[in-house]
């Protein structure tokens, strides 16, 4: 029989769609080594968990909370995922515990904000080894295994007292779960020239705040209609019609929907504008200068780091950015090229592209060692 593995990750139009990708990435690594792996998702408007099943993997669904997401809230921590005021802690593991018919797992991966060391210790019932990846360092966690992905001043001091002196901690973007294209293409890239031509714009998956429909709304001024555009939106996203409507009114644009090639993307692109979650790694790995619009409070201390390192250009928050200043900054770009390129340039030296495959160099460790 082979080891087993669980998942914990959810997604929704509010929560976004990192979580479950960055957990769909480790998912098909795993499989690949020989491990069967399934995930635990919660039901919500834009759970992926159809995308996931097409994936191959097995999907336990967990009842919908019977109160609905409150959208004027979901930038905040404690609702930007499963639990916070719907559902208990005890009553996620309890129904995540019989979904799983009470079997072992080698591990169990959880990346769920909502989630802390009282769930944890609960699944240890059934759990030889929880891996939590994690970005807020707010709570406390009972786990083996530590992730933290994001690039913070203080990285190797947030998490103490959160967690035991005997868990691995996986800290900083070195351990970035960027999908093997990013690699492949990273050491194909050739040189840029220091002309901006062409634009990639990506918000994540859902843009609930639609950034992307500024954005466009910026780049549709007369001295910015000759950039090449590459406009990627996720399948849940709730302004898709409009962008679309914004795309086809621009020449030069192109709309992809929930596309596989966002590293050929990025690669062909001179400039990027985009949110400060996982694709702020992948753009510093491929040495993509980039304007970043947080749209997410978790967003915000990485990303600042990030800013006053000098690595990104951050212009403000997802709410309150102006379509005026995503105009002047994307022109000031182009005035001052070498400045963007050189900042990416350092980015690369930070982002190697080869995390994923450190962390799964550290769970497979405990399953055949």
């Amino acid at each position: 029989m082979k080891p087993r593995i669980a998942i914990r990750a959810d997604a929704s139009i509010q929560i976004g769609t990192g979580h479950v990708l960055r957990c769909l990435l480790l998912a098909e690594m795993l499989q690949s080594s020989g491990l069967d792996v399934e995930f635990l998702c919660r039901v919500y408007p834009g759970d992926l968990i159809n995308w996931i099943r097409s994936k191959g993997f097995k999907v336990h669904k967990l009842l919908a909370p019977l109160t609905p997401f409150d959208s004027d809230i979901h930038h905040s921590h404690d609702s930007l995922n499963c639990t916070a005021n719907r559902v208990t802690q005890s009553q996620d593991a309890q129904e995540s515990i019989n979904a799983l018919k009470e079997k072992t797992l080698e591990w169990l991966i959880v990346d769920c904000y909502g989630l802390d060391r009282a769930w944890e210790k609960q699944l240890r019932s059934i759990a030889k080894n929880i891996f939590v990846i994690d970005d807020l360092a707010n709570r406390k966690h009972d786990c083996n295994l530590l992730l933290d992905q994001n690039f913070y001043c203080d990285a190797h001091s947030r998490y103490e007292g959160l967690v035991s002196g005997s868990t691995k901690q996986l800290l900083g973007p070195r351990y970035a779960l960027l999908r093997k294209e990013f690699l492949t293409s990273r050491q194909s890239l050739k040189p840029k020239s220091n002309n901006i031509m062409r634009i990639f714009v990506f918000f994540g998956g859902t843009d609930p705040d639609n950034v992307t429909g500024r954005v466009l709304d910026a780049l549709a001024t007369p001295n910015l209609q000759h950039l090449q555009t590459d406009v990627v939106i996720g399948l849940n996203n709730p302004n898709r019609r409009s962008i679309e409507e914004k795309v086809a009114e621009r020449k030069l644009t192109t709309l992809h929907v929930q596309v596989d090639n966002i590293a050929e993307l990025m690669s062909a692109a001179d400039l990027a504008l985009g949110a400060g979650g996982t694709a702020t790694w992948e753009r510093l790995c491929l040495g993509l200068p980039s304007l970043i619009i947080t749209t997410a409070e978790n967003q915000q201390g990485s990303i600042d780091d990030l800013h006053n390192e000098g690595l990104v250009i951050k212009l403000g928050s997802a709410p309150s950015i102006r379509v005026e200043t995503i105009h002047q900054a994307i022109t000031k770009s182009i005035e001052y090229s070498d400045v963007a390129q050189r900042k990416a340039m350092r980015g690369m030296e930070l982002v190697t592209g080869g995390g994923a495959a450190l962390v799964l160099r550290q769970l497979l460790n405990r399953v055949y060692c």
